[in-house]
């Protein structure tokens, strides 16, 4: 449970964000992190600086991370760039892998779920891996049948 003191820089990131004031909001989620060094605060500070525009910086503060949340914001900066290898990376232990030869445990893993497959996919799309592009849509769309129904 956070501390008032946590919960306060929280919740004014937070309410930064929802107005699109992103200079703001990356203030309060500096001293956020800085005071709490948590991967969740972590993944509130790179959001603000992905939402300002500051890529570069958001793989900077998400390098080392390994909490599924910061994989996944890590492989979107990295597509973002068109760093489409490490953009795969992030997401997976290896690159030019194709989903049937992932174990069950590896496609569960994928950060983001549904939207990690599906951006695995559009990695696969800009690297004319068509085949692979197309396994990943289709497992994507499977997990979102299995958690809709």
């Amino acid at each position: 449970m956070p501390n008032y003191r946590e919960k306060i820089l929280l919740q004014s990131t937070e309410y930064y964000l929802s107005l699109y004031i992103y200079e703001s909001a990356k203030f309060f989620a500096e001293r956020l992190y800085y005071s709490f060094p948590t991967p969740q605060n972590l993944n509130i500070l790179a959001q603000c600086y992905f939402r300002q525009g500051r890529i570069n910086q958001t793989i900077s503060v998400l390098e080392n991370s390994s909490w599924n949340p910061n994989r996944y914001l890590r492989a979107v900066a990295y597509f973002a760039l068109g760093n489409y290898v490490k953009a795969e990376l992030s997401l997976l232990s290896k690159t030019g892998t194709l989903p049937r030869d992932l174990t069950q445990e590896e496609m569960n893993s994928i950060p983001g779920g549904p939207a990690g497959l599906h951006l695995l996919g559009l990695i696969c799309l800009r690297e004319q891996r068509i085949d692979c592009a197309n396994e990943f849509f289709k497992y994507c769309l499977q997990v979102l049948r299995i958690n809709v129904i």
